[in-house]
Parts: structure tokens; sequence; C-alpha cells
């Protein structure tokens, strides 16, 4: 799925509520994240999304893609002051980034990382 399909479903799950330029900033944060911390990307080469590069998928494609809508929709949940939704999505994306996180060290992990928890 494509960086612009999470960002529409989303944004329909959460009723148009959110500006679309705000769930942008919030994947990039998540991507960010995924890229720095699990694959060792530098910040300065790190992809960042926006509308005109967004008919991409993100690095977290396949099985694990849902971890940007559970991202997206507990900080929309959140910003919306939805606290059961937030709760929700919340443990949603702690469960589906954890499963990620052992699969990426599972498949390109290191033996140092494994040892060290990534």
């Amino acid at each position: 799925m494509t960086v612009q399909k999470i960002i529409e479903q989303v944004s329909t799950l959460l009723s148009d509520q959110i500006e679309e330029s705000v769930l942008y900033a919030w994947m990039n944060d998540i991507e960010l994240m995924i890229q720095m911390q699990l694959f060792g990307i530098a910040r300065a080469d790190a992809v960042q999304y926006s509308k005109e590069n967004s008919d991409t998928a993100p690095i977290a494609a396949g099985q694990y893609e849902r971890v940007y809508s559970y991202w997206l929709l507990a900080k929309g949940h959140f910003k919306l002051h939805n606290q059961s939704g937030y709760n929700r999505f919340r443990k949603l994306y702690i469960s589906e980034y954890a499963a990620f996180r052992k699969w990426v060290i599972r498949t390109h992990g290191t033996a140092d990382m494994q040892q060290s928890g990534g």
C-alpha cells in the first residue's frame, strides 16, 4: 500500500477531521523513527513524504504496514480528545511495532543487535 493510500484511509476513518498536512507530518514522524531506530539510517538520509512522493510504499510494507495506520489513528484520536479511540489504537500500534521490530531483527539484524535488544 502506498503512503497516499494510508493517509486517505486514515483520513476517512477520522471523518476528515485532521488536516492532510498533519497526517503527513505524523507519517513522517513514525517513518523517521523506524528508519533511524530499526535500520540505522541517519536523519539526513531518511526518506520523508509529501504529496509529491506519496505514491511509494513506506519502509514497513506488506503485513506490517498497519503500524502506520494504527500510529496515525492513535494520534488522530488523541488530537480529537477521544481517549478510548486513542487507547485502542495505541495498543494496536505498540503490538504491531513490536512484531515488526522482531521481524526486522530476525531478517536484517546482526547478532549484536539481537543481544542488545535492538
